[in-house]
């Protein structure tokens, strides 16, 4: 899936009720998937590294909706909806927009209680995160990635998984006559967790390590068997789990 991802293999999928979107009123409402990728001269793929492999590749180009640097048009004061998708196989999407401020309302495909304002959000492989933007004022603004430790291997192989950065990946640019930004609502429509107690608990350990034929990722323990279940649940509990990664890379779960 990764060689996939990082030659261009990858889309967004909305899926929204008909009609306008009754909770948050927004001008303009955008995806903008971010991905990275490696080409050489001629627009071909590098052949990625077996360390490139193990520490998670990281593309020296990176692209909102295939685009390099794109610009997004705004007016002044008017929202903006971004659907923001962390397409990379391996970095971990740090993002500010230069003098605003990102509100979160969703995380995943859900809606959070309530809208959530901060000068960055910060976004794992795979991850999706729906903000508001509210421009100010008439200009250009960059949307810039910032670089994000992702561990290392320390002794074992050297090298480290942090990210290049900081990255401009696309620049909003402001004009027009300024409108009246509509208010936020206090409370978004979250789903309610599972009622009930909880009737099982689990702890689940990531772990890596020198094996006999190389670096071995396991689970628990074990290295993934597609024809063995490790978790069995039974339909309807309510359980926790507690995933702990004692290794030396992050590991998005």
């Amino acid at each position: 899936m990764a060689d996939q991802i990082f030659g261009g293999l990858a889309g967004a999928l909305l899926v929204a009720p008909p009609g306008p979107d009754p909770d948050v009123a927004v001008a303009q409402d955008r995806v903008l998937l971010v991905t990275d990728t490696t080409l050489d001269g001629v627009g071909g793929l590098v052949e990625v590294s077996a360390m490139d492999r193990v520490m998670g590749r990281q593309g020296e180009l990176v692209l909102v909706n295939g685009q390099h640097q794109p610009t997004i048009p705004a007016a002044p004061g008017a929202t903006q909806r971004w659907r923001i998708v962390n397409g990379w196989v391996s970095r971990v999407l740090s993002i500010r927009l230069d003098a605003h401020q990102l509100v979160r309302v969703a995380q995943d495909g859900r809606f959070l209680p309530a809208p959530v304002a901060a000068d960055r959000v910060m976004l794992a492989p795979g991850n999706r995160a729906d903000v508001i933007v509210r421009p100010t004022g008439t200009g250009r603004f960059s949307l810039i990635a910032d670089a994000v430790d992702r561990g290392s291997m320390g002794g074992m192989m050297g090298g480290s998984a942090a990210s290049s950065g900081p990255v401009t990946l696309a620049t909003m640019v402001t004009a027009g006559a300024p409108v009246t930004a509509p208010s936020l609502p206090a409370a978004l429509p979250a789903e309610a967790p599972a009622a009930g107690p909880v009737t099982g608990r689990r702890r689940i350990a990531f772990q890596m390590g020198m094996g006999t034929g190389g670096m071995a990722f396991t689970i628990d323990g074990r290295t993934f068997g597609p024809e063995r279940y490790d978790q069995t649940v039974t339909l309807g509990a309510i359980e926790e789990w507690t995933i702990d990664n004692p290794g030396p890379l992050a590991h998005p779960f």
